[in-house]
């Protein structure tokens, strides 16, 4: 899965994924305190922890997560989680959060790879090794 989404991805959609795309933490915890729909979906069945753990956007994937965010809900897709996601970009501190919380290391999108084979297709070294000691494995 190549991360293509534009700007307007979600217009119209929930403002927490909104947010959340955005990098807007303060705004995403305000809205969690007010209530939002912290798994709501949009069109292309992402939810608010899959854009931030994509982006990168560390204190927002803990907010998610501390809020009680479905770490292992998968897109409608190409049925990836978080996880994947977040390796899929390299972003190891994310993939570590989302692992502590629970995220399961091995589930595979529709094609069968793992959040492992994307980490190595992409180079990402210590994203690799964080999901190893973790018993990462490879898919089909």
């Amino acid at each position: 899965k190549v991360s293509t989404m534009s700007p307007n991805r979600c217009k119209p959609c929930p403002r927490s994924i909104q947010a959340a795309w955005e990098g807007h933490t303060d705004t995403v915890k305000a809205l969690l305190d007010a209530g939002a729909a912290i798994n709501a979906t949009d069109k292309h069945g992402d939810r608010a922890l899959d854009l931030a753990a994509t982006k990168g956007y560390y204190a927002i994937v803990k907010a998610l997560l501390d809020a009680g965010a479905i770490v292992n809900a998968t897109d409608n897709e190409f049925g990836t989680t978080a996880l994947y996601e977040a390796a899929w970009e390299g972003h190891t501190d994310i993939v570590k959060a989302l692992l502590a919380a629970g995220a399961a290391v091995n589930a595979t999108d529709k094609n069968g790879r793992t959040a492992l084979d994307v980490a190595a297709r992409q180079g990402h070294t210590e994203t690799v090794k964080a999901l190893l000691d973790a018993g990462g494995r490879y898919g089909d």
